[in-house]
This record gives structure tokens, C-alpha cells and sequence, in this order.
């Protein structure tokens, strides 16, 4: 670029020369539209002039501020196109129309709220009686348990020891409760 003596850093020769050279049977012959080239648009070809002419410094500080904004501005619409976001309010008509609904988005909450604490609570409540229930049939299992366990360690130690009662034992016993007997009869 040095060769032709441009000095302008924002554009490239390709661009300077590219849009005003007219081919014919392509799309750039229009000859009677200069600025016209192909499919891009008006506003590109203006700004390729004004690269050329080096006053395009000035303005891109703009351009930048402006498609910024411009960005925010489409991505705050879309977001409220989806629901993701909502206006605020501009008059006194939608003020009251925003009041009604948060109104009743927080009638329709404590209503969700009321059903799930009456599902919650008739749950518990049957849940409580399930574990007394089931305590109380544990409760008498343990102790039907420690019963059998006491009696299962008798047997043992009666059987362990010897003590297994023979009929020697017991007609000795049977006289005995006869003479207790026979002597509370006669006094």
C-alpha cells in the first residue's frame, strides 16, 4: 500500500479497489451505482468510503458505543419476549396491572403452599401412628425375647448341672407336700 501512497491503516487495498471494479457477466457490474457491489449492503459501502477517506476513526468510537447498546437492546427484548425478564412499568395503568398480578402469583403460592403442608401433615400424622404401632409390637417382642432367653438359661444350667429331676426327687417331694398337708387338716 506504501507503493501507491496510501497511508490510511483502517482499510486494506483489497477493500479500496475491490468495490468499484466492474466485471462484466458478475455480480458487480452496475456500472450506473457505484457503491453498489454485489449482495453487500449500503451501509458497509459507506463505510469503506469513509476508511478510504480516513474519517472512520471518528465515528468507530460511535459505531462501538452504538452496536453495543444496540446488542443490550435486542438481548433485554428477546429476554422479555421469553418471559425471562419483564418491563417496568410506565404508567399507572400497568403499574396496577403488575400489582394485581404479583397479587395473585402470591395467592396461587400460598394456595400450593396450603396443600402441600395439609399432604405433608395427614402423612406424618399416619406415619406417627405406623411407628408407635410398630414400637409397641417391638417393645413386646423384647420382652417376650428376654423370657425365653431367661428360661432357655435355666434349662441349661439344670442341664448342665445335673439337676435334671429324677422320680426318686420327686415322690420324696410329693411326701413331703402330703405330710404338710395332713398336718394342716388336723389342727
Amino acid at each position: 500500500m506504501e507503493a501507491y501512497g496510501i497511508t490510511t491503516p483502517s482499510i486494506s487495498f483489497r477493500e479500496m479497489v475491490g468495490c468499484f471494479l466492474r466485471i462484466y457477466g458478475r455480480e458487480n457490474y452496475a456500472a450506473r451505482y457505484p457503491l453498489k457491489y454485489g449482495d453487500v449492503k449500503p451501509e458497509s459501502a459507506i463505510e469503506t468510503l469513509e476508511k478510504m477517506f480516513n474519517v472512520f476513526a471518528f465515528i468507530e468510537a460511535y459505531k462501538s458505543v452504538y452496536d453495543d447498546k444496540s446488542k443490550r437492546s435486542k438481548v433485554r427484548d428477546d429476554a422479555t419476549k421469553l418471559g425471562e425478564m419483564t418491563n417496568v412499568a410506565r404508567t399507572k395503568k400497568e403499574y396496577n396491572a403488575n400489582e394485581k398480578e404479583i397479587e395473585r402469583l402470591r395467592t396461587k403460592l400460598q394456595k400450593l403452599m396450603d396443600r402441600e403442608d395439609a399432604e405433608l401433615s395427614q402423612e406424618e400424622t399416619d406415619n406417627l401412628d405406623k411407628t408407635s404401632e410398630i414400637k409397641g409390637q417391638l417393645t413386646a417382642l423384647k420382652r417376650r425375647r428376654s423370657r425365653l432367653v431367661s428360661q432357655l438359661n435355666a434349662v441349661k444350667a439344670n442341664m448342665s448341672g445335673g439337676l435334671v429331676p429324677v422320680e426318686e426327687d420327686l415322690s420324696e417331694l410329693l411326701e413331703f407336700f402330703l405330710m404338710l398337708m395332713s398336718r394342716s387338716y388336723l389342727k
